[in-house]
């Protein structure tokens, strides 16, 4: 930069109790030629009491320059801004010329820079030349493309800009908070609205299957109405909503795919009998009736495509329907269409993946049958749907009708009919592509992150944690089923089970009938629904410490922490802990050294104790137990440090707490469900408990002080109703 005034930097807004460096650049060869001498000063200027002030940085320093021979290299220079610049709060940086008679009048700077002065000094505080400075910065060097498999076709004499976007972060020092940006960056540019699942879903075929939920349920709409119909006699619905998923699944040669109509669902002729293969059953024989049928019990019908699977009847009615508009488009080598490949159920995964390409989802005549099936759909009320199989629709040899389509457009466009037919708030779900893929993204609300399973280990918990980042905001994770019921005998496996679905997942889906559950199993489920709606999930905070993350930390807000530790291992205990104070990406929670923290763990219903910032927050788990424990920072007047409603303890339950200094009152507004009680437990940081009220008298209210000196404020009611109490003090 050169100029012929002085160069002014204005800098306001600084903090008066901090301090900072100023560093800057500069050189006189910005052109070639004779550079005659030329000298400038350096000033910091500021108001102090309305007067200005004016201090010397740097005086009659003449800049090193191109002289026509030989060349004098940069210089550069970090200097401490003065405090006293600092505590006025805004500061001008003066670059000027020197007193002196140079012919070149003008003033010359290379770059300038302020950075937090608490830092340790990158450069010298005399200038410098470059070559002779340590050079603290790191060089990377990164390759970034976009490839897709077709491309994008131009016509000669066209021109086309692609909106695609590359993602760089080179400042942020907190890799957290860096891939955390990163999550909500993407989601603003992809205009992502999720829908959030906050309630369960029962999948049918997982739940009728023998080898994992082996129940009564039966995959069939009169399956799905049945199976609403014992989620409701259960009493669930008093706590959360719920879905059930029906899974038309037919492998035979001619099935359900591609027509996606409710004659072809009607079908009886299926495959194996795993299950009833997602039927259309009398009486709610078409997607109207039975997703009514679902709504009207207060339930969420949910429903299966296998994307790109054909049915071979429907390739030949509709060759134009297909890539490459033939019935038979070989990936490879020609096959016997008359062979077992084509006539054998078992030979579905063979022929769809190596053989034959499907649907071509460019092609307006089916993308106007699609526009048809979503709409008979929506007649049903029925939510959302599972695309399996995805990677069927990847269109890697192109063969699309519309020529100016990529593969990843093409591919968009399978998510993209039933978000738009069924409705923005869809729940459209992407089952895992071989190799992982975000394309889908803002047309999906979930991706599942595992093959068919019914489990929930370690590795699970950790590829879906180490992407908390993504989790809730740009998609919910799926881990696909859980077979609850299997682990009943052992509770500390159910509750682990729960509550990692509920700290890194976004959605549970059940392999189990409701009937299947003990009223303990069901009052644990209770315990996690509904699902928080916020953007948001607990960061693995020990991920950068330990080899696999085992601390999962959600903050509430900076007084209050939900903080759960996990032992993946179901033989062995573990002792599990994590710095109450530090650096999150060292390991910690990053709560205040110099306060004090109530510790309540959920689940064991356990005080653990009052700890100073200071301390290691440490726990001895059994085997196989995640604790869900709430850390808040202790204050000098009675607060809540739990509640029994939901292992968020209180996040979800309590819609506003108030204290009252002069009438010494504590009050607030739960939300209480019908025939459970509702227990607050209370800190009462030196007052005493005199008495409590609710504003409804058909709630009836207990106040109790524990042996550990804690309150515990008990409240019960007939029906579920949003509850306001109040607890007065002396």
């Amino acid at each position: 930069m050169a100029s012929s005034e002085d160069i002014i930097i204005a800098v306001e807004n600084v903090d008066p109790n901090n301090s900072y460096t100023v560093g800057f650049s500069w050189w006189n060869g910005y052109r070639h030629g004779n550079h005659p001498d030329n000298h400038q000063s350096v000033f910091v200027e500021y108001l102090d009491a309305g007067l200005q002030k004016s201090i010397p940085l740097l005086e009659n320093q003449i800049l090193p320059r191109f002289d026509g021979r030989k060349k004098t290299d940069v210089e550069q220079v970090e200097m401490p801004i003065p405090s006293e610049a600092v505590r006025a709060g805004e500061f001008r940086i003066l670059i000027a010329k020197a007193n002196t008679t140079d012919e070149d009048r003008k003033v010359y700077l290379g770059e300038i820079w302020l950075r937090d002065g608490s830092k340790k000094a990158l450069l010298p505080e005399i200038l410098t030349q470059v070559k002779d400075c340590a050079r603290p910065r790191i060089e990377y060097k990164a390759q970034l493309f976009a490839l897709d498999p077709v491309g994008k076709r131009l016509d000669p004499g066209d021109e086309y800009m692609p909106p695609d976007c590359f993602y760089i972060d080179v400042v942020s020092t907190d890799p957290l908070i860096a891939l955390e940006d990163y999550g909500k960056k993407v989601s603003t540019a992809q205009e992502i609205e999720l829908s959030m699942y906050d309630f369960p879903s029962v999948c049918l075929w997982y739940a009728e299957v023998s080898i994992y939920g082996g129940s009564k349920a039966e995959n069939s709409t009169v399956g799905a109405v049945n199976e609403m119909r014992l989620i409701k006699e259960s009493g669930f619905l008093r706590y959360s909503r719920a879905a059930v998923r029906l899974v038309p699944d037919s492998y035979m040669p001619d099935n359900q795919q591609g027509w996606w109509d409710d004659e072809h669902w009607q079908m009886e002729e299926t495959d194996r009998d795993a299950s009833h293969n997602g039927r259309y059953v009398k009486p709610y024989e078409t997607s109207e009736k039975w997703g009514k049928a679902v709504t009207d019990l207060g339930g969420i019908p949910l429903t299966y495509f296998q994307t790109a699977y054909r049915s071979e009847d429907y390739a030949k009615e509709f060759p134009g329907h297909m890539l490459f508009n033939k019935t038979y488009a070989w990936k490879g080598e020609e096959e016997d269409v008359e062979g077992e490949i084509f006539t054998d159920w078992h030979k579905t995964w063979t022929r769809n993946g190596r053989v034959v390409w499907g649907y071509d989802y460019t092609d307006h005549d089916f993308q106007e049958h699609l526009t048809g099936v979503y709409r008979n759909l929506k007649k049903g009320n029925i939510r959302g749907l599972m695309f399996d199989y995805p990677a069927s629709g990847w269109a890697k040899q192109g063969g699309m009708e519309d020529k100016y389509s990529t593969t990843a457009a093409a591919y968009r466009n399978i998510f993209k009919y039933p978000y738009e037919g069924l409705g923005p708030d869809a729940y459209v779900h992407e089952r895992n592509m071989e190799r992982g893929s975000d394309i889908s993204i803002g047309l999906v609300a979930s991706m599942r992150t595992e093959n068919d399973t019914d489990l929930m280990d370690s590795t699970t918990v950790t590829r879906c944690g180490m992407r908390w980042y993504k989790n809730r905001v740009l998609y919910n994770q799926d881990t696909d089923s859980k077979n609850i019921a299997r682990l009943q005998d052992k509770k500390d496996y159910v509750r682990s089970v729960l509550t990692m679905a509920y700290v890194v997942t976004g959605r549970l889906l059940l392999a189990n009938s409701f009937e299947q559950f003990t009223p303990e199993t069901l009052w644990d489920i209770t315990r996690t629904f509904p699902y928080h709606a916020e953007n948001k999930s607990a960061r693995p905070v020990d991920a950068f410490v330990s080899a696999s993350p085992m601390v999962y930390d959600f903050e509430v807000d900076p007084q209050w922490h939900q903080v759960t530790f996990y032992n993946p291992d179901f033989e062995d205990g573990r002792k599990t802990g994590i710095k109450i104070s530090g650096q999150p990406v060292d390991g910690a929670l990053g709560l205040k050294e110099n306060k004090s923290y109530y510790v309540y763990d959920f689940w064991n219903d356990n005080y653990v104790g009052k700890l100073e910032g200071s301390m290691l927050l440490e726990q001895e788990l059994r085997p196989g137990e995640a604790r869900m424990m709430s850390v808040r920072e202790c204050l000098d007047r009675p607060q809540i440090l739990s509640t029994n409603r939901h292992i968020m303890q209180g996040y979800l339950d309590i819609i506003s707490t108030d204290w009252d200094p002069v009438s010494k009152t504590l009050t607030g507004i739960s939300k209480l469900i019908g025939d459970d009680p509702y227990v607050i437990t209370i800190a009462a940081n030196g007052y005493n408990p005199k008495e409590s009220a609710c504003r409804n008298d058909d709630t009836k209210a207990e106040l109790s002080t524990e042996d550990n000196g804690l309150i515990k404020l008990t409240l019960t009611r007939p029906d579920n109703r949003d509850e306001e109490w109040s607890i007065i003090f002396d």
